[in-house]
């Protein structure tokens, strides 16, 4: 059986965009703070797995509630751990990979770059993203226009409710989700029908020119994530009483865009 990873992550007084090998499981940009068990499989390499991230100041150096940000009480805490049959963490097995960072005067500015390597088992998770996808060290003008049109092609889907373009759009994303998770693919793509459902009140985002789009590579360059500018999802569906986003991870595979991750 191939093993379970968790992300562990606590986090107050900074504001963290964190993950593993480049993904955007960790973000809060204000400060307040994070706490989580999140299954990661969908993230795990092969080899050379390293958690990443960034620690900065949020917007004005001051928490929600306007204290200094970066005080003696702030930290961050991150780890890779297994999970045990039960699906929580196993407590018996040392963590993968941690990284620990405290607040007070003698910390180095901000912001604070997180660059951890992790160990793994040798039991395979089983996705076939690391397998398919190109390495892509740069992209071109045709590319970033490949993949800002799966974005705006996603958020008409979900505008419109136009089911079978939603699945169609986020069936390799959701394969893979299927076995990262050990889930029924046909379950997976159901709960994001239903989910998307959500998305049917509030503002849709305008479309997005692949010109202002942020592009930032991950796990090596063989999935890209697509943002709106610093920590702005590539689709946020909000009004004055909710919001909605998905995160983009686009991947090209035989020569084509496809999002791969979220």
């Amino acid at each position: 059986m191939s093993p379970q990873y968790i992300l562990h992550a606590r986090t107050y007084g900074v504001a963290v965009s964190a993950g593993l090998n480049g993904s955007a499981t960790l973000q809060d940009a204000t400060g307040k703070g994070r706490s989580f068990y999140r299954p990661i499989n969908e993230w795990i390499l092969p080899e050379k797995n390293l958690l990443t991230g960034l620690i900065f100041q949020p917007p004005g150096g001051a928490l929600p509630d306007g204290t200094q940000a970066g005080g003696p009480d702030a930290y961050v805490h991150i780890e890779l751990v297994l999970a045990g049959p039960d699906g929580m963490p196993d407590t018996s097995v040392p963590a993968l990979g941690e990284f620990h960072w405290t607040g007070g005067e003698l910390i180095a500015p901000l912001p604070i770059p997180i660059l951890t390597p992790c160990s793994t088992t040798d039991g395979m998770v089983g996705t076939r993203l690391w397998q398919e996808a190109e390495v892509v060290t740069k992209l071109e003008d045709a590319d970033k226009e490949s993949i800002v049109g799966l974005v705006n092609d996603l958020v008409e889907a979900l505008a419109s409710q136009d089911d079978s373009r939603l699945v169609q759009l986020l069936d390799y994303r959701s394969d893979e989700d299927a076995i990262a998770r050990k889930h029924d693919p046909a379950a997976i793509k159901a709960s994001l029908v239903k989910l998307s459902r959500n998305f049917s009140q509030p503002k849709p985002p305008p479309p997005l020119a692949w010109q202002s789009a942020l592009f930032t590579p991950a796990a090596n360059g063989m999935a890209w994530r697509v943002q709106r500018g610093w920590m702005k999802p590539a689709i946020l569906f909000k009004d004055d009483e909710m919001a909605f986003l998905i995160e983009v991870f686009a991947s090209r595979i035989d020569g084509q865009w496809v999002i791969s991750r979220g």
